[in-house]
């Protein structure tokens, strides 16, 4: 609070008896006679010495310019107190008698206490009046600020500002010309399509930006060609067509794809497409087959004599591998040692969490810590041999041929049983066997829809090392209490208990039974799930390929970090108690691909591509071709 200067004192109060303010700015009345009665004394000072009161006759000018300090004791000049028990006790009582006989005293001496005029005792706050205060009105809806002439920004520029700033004057200037000429045609049709400044600065902000994201390395090649087509090129019946298409794709609902992580709501995902209609545009998100063989795909069978080959390579080993987790070599017993043992090398002591990076900052320095760390445990790489025990060592075939030797692949055979325009979602759980790593639980789901199809226990062909619970899932007690799998038809949505089949020949024969090698299989990182059931498909969409990591392949991004990410929901969050959901996860994989099938129906509504009846009409400029979608950049 600030102290009260006076500047208000000659003017009155406006609530005048009523005000209830102990010390108000503004001016009062004076005091009536009968609230005379309740002035209050003059201030006391607290009585630091006894003895009796004495108030001296003021003799002169200089004995009267000295302080009063109440009727009851004189001011001290001075004090000394050696030590607290000599200091006098400063709280002084007084009674209301008391207090009347020395104001009578006063008085009679020619002392008269100050007055002051006195406010009201505060009224209560039920009686004080209702001042009115005028109401705020509500703030006019603001219109959405108008661009300007600057380019957005955009995760990773591939120019500075001045270069892009100059590059979009250009751009802007190209499409004025146009539209000027539009301006002054005679055709009612071409005047029709005339935009205002602002509408051609945001058209010339939004392809500037489109370039930026889509043309990073080549932006400068791209732009400049966009430059000479809108300053030079470009006709006004090219300008027309080009405005007339724009307003038939605007015409169209654009696909609203919710993405949770960016409106922080859950809300289910749209497309703004049918289930059939996702159907039609899911072809366009096709792998290529040409390429994937070199980061684990495989794309043929291995002939007979690799297998041969790769059979007399284990003979050779005799049993030894390589530990998958700890490094460490061991000797493999398939058909058991001496002592009943499966594999030697004793407990394995390992790392069960991903090696974490340190991070950087733009200028290239660490931000942090500067070693790597295991995210498990957080301790640094090098400085401990783990921080879990397992009780045998693991191993994990990747070679085609080693693979083929244990279960030959097989490709997907023509079904006439299969629905025409209908696509699978699969996922597999896998298990440490003497054979490598096995087939312990395949899941399949119908996409978009999510309905199970398929969902068993499958008892893999090698004695169960380690069945990797900690990230199946799956534990001994699921393979004791599961009964046999009987019928295709009878699924986990009938009965939630897990039916099981007694090898992995018989789960990849039912899966079979809902493909043909037209059916667009869909999975996340999927030729780990082919490799496992030993099955070649020609027609695969996998999320690692529509979601590429910033390095490329052979580096993928976790399916758990894309379903955070796009989707805003949480998988595997089983801390190593529940470990994974193949259902789960197969949901999120199939929720991926239809975020990136509302994505690609927005870029090609922008090509020109329509639905009419149902079915998928391409631009009359351009052919249907190229359905395969390419490899990411490595």
């Amino acid at each position: 609070m600030f102290s009260p200067s006076g500047c208000f004192s000659s003017i009155d109060c406006p609530l005048q008896e009523e005000c209830s303010l102990l010390r108000c700015i503004f001016r009062h009345k004076p005091v009536t006679d009968d609230a005379a009665s309740l002035r209050e004394p003059a201030p006391k000072r607290r009585r630091l010495s006894p003895g009796p009161s004495i108030v001296r006759p003021m003799a002169n000018h200089e004995e009267s310019a000295q302080v009063f300090t109440g009727a009851l004791a004189p001011a001290p000049t001075s004090f000394d107190f050696d030590n607290d028990d000599e200091m006098p006790d400063t709280k002084v009582e007084y009674s209301v008698g008391s207090l009347q006989n020395d104001r009578n005293a006063s008085e009679a001496r020619g002392i008269t206490p100050a007055q002051r005029p006195i406010s009201p005792p505060p009224v209560k706050r039920s009686e004080r009046p209702i001042l009115s205060r005028p109401t705020k009105k509500a703030p006019a809806t603001q219109s959405k600020p108008q661009e300007t002439l600057n380019p957005r920004m955009v995760q990773k520029a591939p120019a500075n500002h001045q270069t892009r700033h100059l590059y979009l004057k250009k751009l802007h200037e190209g499409m004025v010309r146009l539209n000027n000429g539009a301006k002054i045609s005679t055709d009612a049709s071409t005047k029709a399509l005339v935009l205002t400044d602002g509408e051609l600065i945001t058209l010339a902000l939004d392809e500037e930006e489109k370039i930026a994201k889509e043309n990073g390395p080549v932006y400068g090649n791209v732009i400049k060609l966009r430059m000479v087509a809108y300053n030079k090129k470009m006709t006004l019946a090219d300008w027309k067509k080009d405005r007339q298409q724009a307003v038939e794709v605007a015409k169209v609902q654009p696909p609203v794809i919710t993405s949770p992580s960016t409106t922080g709501s859950k809300a289910p995902l749209l497309t703004g497409l049918t289930k059939s209609e996702e159907l039609r545009i899911l072809p366009h998100l096709v792998a290529t087959q040409t390429g994937l063989d070199k980061y684990g795909y495989v794309v043929s069978p291995p002939t007979a004599a690799q297998i041969q080959k790769a059979h007399e390579a284990v003979d050779k080993s005799d049993g030894w591998e390589q530990c998958d987790r700890c490094k460490a070599r061991f000797q493999v017993f398939p058909e058991r040692r001496e002592d009943g043992a499966l594999t030697s090398g004793g407990r394995c002591r390992y790392h069960h969490g991903r090696i974490t990076y340190p991070d950087r900052n733009n200028s290239g320095g660490y931000t942090g810590a500067k070693d790597k760390t295991y995210n498990c445990c957080n301790e640094p790489v090098g400085a401990s041999v783990g921080c879990v025990y397992a009780d045998s060592h693991v191993f994990k075939i990747e070679d085609p041929a080693r693979l083929a030797n244990v279960l030959q692949f097989e490709c997907t055979p023509e079904n006439s049983n299969v629905v025409p325009n209908s696509a699978v979602c699969y996922d597999c759980e896998m298990g440490y066997t003497v054979y490598g790593l096995e087939l312990i639980r395949l899941t399949a789901i119908s996409w978009p829809n999510g309905e199970d199809l398929l969902d068993v226990l499958v008892r893999p062909l090698g004695a169960v090392l380690d069945l990797n619970s900690r990230y199946s899932g799956i534990y001994p007690r699921d393979f004791l209490a599961a009964a046999p799998y009987e019928d295709a038809k009878d699924s986990a949505a009938e009965s939630k208990e897990l039916r099981i089949v007694q090898s992995p020949q018989a789960a990849r024969d039912l899966l079979f039974k809902l493909l043909c090698p037209q059916t667009p299989l869909l999975g996340h990182a999927i030729e780990n799930d082919l490799n496992t059931t030993r099955i070649i498909h020609p027609t695969i969409v996998d999320t690692v390929l529509l979601f590429p990591h910033p390095s490329g392949l052979p580096r993928r991004r976790a399916l758990k970090a894309l379903a955070k990410q796009v989707l805003d929901r949480d998988i595997q969050i089983g801390h190593g108690s529940a470990g994974h959901d193949s259902r789960e996860d197969a949901l999120a994989t199939g929720d991926l691909v239809r975020w990136q099938v509302g994505r690609k129906w927005k870029d090609m509504q922008r090509e020109g591509w329509k639905f009419l009846e149902g079915e998928l009409v391409p631009p009359t400029s351009k052919q249907n071709d190229g359905l395969k979608r390419p490899l990411p950049k490595q």
